[in-house]
């Protein structure tokens, strides 16, 4: 059983191959959008009466929404027991808290 979440990717079941595969995909894309969103901080722009575009910012929420729907998912994937039992044999856990 495959869906489509929010975050675009295709969910797969806890403790199988593909949630492997879609945990690293996630992980990936979210620092992808914490670079995003790094960038549109940085370089917004400030109009002369002190306020950034409201595209700019409109932009920033959509991607910070994308950003807790991937850490949502991210923390459901790490819940599953077969997960865990994988990570005590790998490489260990990976913090998904906002920043």
């Amino acid at each position: 059983m495959v869906d489509l979440t929010a975050t675009g990717s295709a969910r797969a079941p806890a403790g199988t191959l593909g949630a492997e595969l879609e945990h690293g995909c996630l992980e990936h894309r979210l620092r992808r959008i914490r670079a995003a969103l790094t960038a549109l901080r940085e370089r917004a722009p400030e109009h002369d009466l002190g306020e950034r575009p409201p595209d700019l910012d409109q932009a920033a929420a959509d991607f910070e929404a994308q950003a807790t729907a991937m850490q949502v998912r991210l923390r459901d994937l790490e819940a599953a027991p077969a997960f865990r039992m994988q990570q005590r044999r790998g490489s260990g856990g990976t913090d998904h808290s906002p920043r």
